[in-house]
C-alpha cells in the first residue's frame, strides 16, 4: 500500500527518538487536531479536530479534545524507547 505514496509516511513509533528522546505530545496534538496548523497537507487529509465535532453524535468541543488526547496517549504508549 505505501508503494502508491508519493511520500514514504514516517513511522509513528519513532517520533520520540526523532526528538531526542522525548515524545512531543504537544505537538502531535496539535497536528492531530489540525485546526490551527497552517499547512496540514492535501485536502484528502482531515483535520480532526473538525472532523470529531462533525460526527453523528455532534461530539461537544471537551469530548473532541478527549478522542485527540486518547490518540496521542496510544502513539506515546507505542513509541521506541532508546535502551541503556
Amino acid at each position: 500500500m505505501t508503494t502508491q505514496l508519493r511520500r514514504q509516511p514516517p513511522s509513528l513509533t519513532s517520533f520520540a527518538v526523532r526528538n531526542g528522546g522525548v515524545f512531543p505530545s504537544e505537538r502531535v496534538r496539535r497536528i492531530i487536531d489540525g485546526r490551527d496548523i497552517a499547512a496540514h497537507g492535501s485536502f484528502e487529509m482531515p483535520v480532526w479536530g473538525d472532523a470529531f465535532k462533525r460526527t453523528r453524535e455532534g461530539l461537544s468541543e471537551a469530548t473532541a479534545a478527549a478522542r485527540i488526547d486518547a490518540i496521542v496517549r496510544y502513539l506515546d504508549s507505542i513509541q521506541e524507547r532508546a535502551t541503556f
